[in-house]
């Protein structure tokens, strides 16, 4: 059972470089790939490391790289077929808690398959999962006990009738808890809601034999309609959810025809809060929401308007925007990619992978896969505490939860710290220094209630430690 957000606490450790001074959306110098042919999919591990999948019109793989973008030599145990013909690729990579690697959608029969980090298949899972989706999975979506959402085109799971979602457990058997049903509707997108359910969105004209429900649904965590949301916006190819539980929804045809594709948001009962704005261009590939509320989009577009005004801004591949629309200046990716971006992730330590058909980026050479450096960490951190650990670390932050004070401790040497406090907003309440063997006391008396997040940094600029509290 996935508990509410508060009662998650989960401490990772990031292996990632970048330099503190460096703006938000700049090339990272520290990540230098060669990516073969299109890159169809990027993720960035927990251990730093980068997994990227590629295709061309006769064949694909996969590839793990180091994380300054340099080869390893791990070999991936008779990976799936890739071309670029009818969607036969791998779309969505996603790292299981356990660390292990789960590639979504291909021409492989079972559309799913789960490795080892050291490139061999999990037989058990691929045992379990039987004969798999019957047709395309369109994206996966991990849940904070393991547990993984599937969406796409799909009508049954192993021979079992699942229509176009359904949700697996950790070693991919079937989670019957489960129960979404949908008719005669097409999924486009899903991300997590602050009870820790899900947003669907597409084009969903029937939920659990219920028909009065259209294009975007909430669903608890066992996959009922939560009828407390009530949003009829139609043709959102994706959707995604701001810190306070609103959620945004993009509107427009995937290929433009020139006119402008609208990006709207909605109460928390669905109810149309504010259209943030419009893009002209081809389709957007994701919609990155960051803890301060500020939204990366990513994708083929030529130019960004505020709503209601005449302030147009060309934009190329990727850019930020601020909670009320207007265009974030202080993101800035330069000339953007030479051609199209075909993937994004918001990775936890806040820098945004890219994958696509580019072989520059701001006019310097990153043949398929870039990194940009950017300091706001994924919304869904704070929402849903769902993050990954690979490993113990020796900084330790207590009690949690927390009264009158936290304390934070580092029980080996290492070398002077930043101490950073965030309130789930993104407003930062704290600021210190953390020495070597330090136990260092923080008055917290004066906090509200909430959910704040805990960073530790090294001098360097290096974000070594976060860890959620609450109060």
């Amino acid at each position: 059972m996935i508990k509410k957000v508060f009662t998650f606490c989960h401490v990772f450790l990031i292996l990632s470089c970048f330099e503190a001074v460096s703006q938000d959306g700049s090339l990272d110098p520290n990540f230098v790939p060669n990516g073969p042919l299109t890159v169809r999919a990027i993720q960035r591990l927990n251990n730093g490391q980068v997994v990227l999948t590629y295709s061309s019109g006769i064949g694909g793989g996969i590839r793990l790289l180091n994380s300054d973008g340099s080869e390893t030599n791990v070999q991936f145990e008779t990976p799936p077929q890739q071309t670029e013909y009818s969607g036969n690729h791998i779309k969505d990579i996603i790292q299981l808690l356990n660390g292990k690697l789960l590639f979504i959608n291909s021409a492989a029969s079972k559309k799913l398959c789960l490795y080892n980090l050291d490139g061999s298949l999990d037989s058990e899972f691929q045992t379990n999962i039987g004969t798999g989706a019957n047709l395309n999975i369109r994206k996966g979506l991990l849940d904070a006990d393991g547990k993984i959402v599937l969406i796409g085109d799909f009508t049954t799971f192993n021979d079992i009738p699942k229509s176009n979602i359904v949700r697996l457990n950790p070693n991919g058997t079937i989670d019957e808890t489960f129960v979404t049903t949908v008719s005669n509707s097409t999924i486009k997108d899903i991300v997590h809601n602050e009870n820790g359910g899900y947003f669907i969105g597409g084009v969903i004209n029937g939920v659990n034999g219920q028909y009065n429900y259209t294009n975007t649904v909430k669903l608890t965590q066992f996959g009922e309609v939560d009828t407390t949301f009530r949003c009829y916006e139609g043709g959102f190819n994706q959707i995604a959810m701001t810190p306070d539980g609103k959620l945004i929804g993009l509107q427009g045809a995937e290929t433009g025809s020139g006119a402008p594709k609208i990006i709207n948001r909605y109460n928390i009962d669905g109810t149309e809060d504010i259209t943030l704005g419009g893009y002209e261009g081809n389709n957007v590939v994701d919609i990155h929401v960051q803890a301060d509320g500020k939204i990366i989009f990513t994708g083929g577009f030529s130019l960004y308007r505020k709503f209601g005004t005449t302030d147009e801004t060309p934009v190329n591949g990727i850019f930020r925007i601020l909670p009320d629309g207007t265009f974030d200046t202080t993101f800035d990716p330069g000339s953007g990619p030479d051609y199209s971006i075909a993937f994004s992730q918001h990775c936890s330590d806040g820098s945004i992978m890219l994958g696509g058909s580019f072989e520059n980026f701001d006019s310097q050479p990153r043949v398929r896969g870039a990194r940009l450096i950017n300091s706001g960490i994924p919304s869904e951190i704070i929402s849903t505490g769902i993050e990954h650990s690979i490993s113990e670390s020796t900084v330790k932050v207590f009690p949690n939860p927390f009264d009158k004070s936290i304390k934070i401790s580092d029980t080996t040497e290492k070398k002077e710290l930043i101490l950073k406090v965030f309130s789930i907003i993104g407003h930062e309440v704290y600021h210190g220094n953390l020495m070597p063997f330090e136990e260092k006391t923080i008055p917290t008396e004066d906090w509200p209630q909430g959910l704040y997040l805990v960073s530790l940094i090294e001098k360097s600029g290096q974000l070594l430690k976060n860890q959620l509290i609450t109060k």
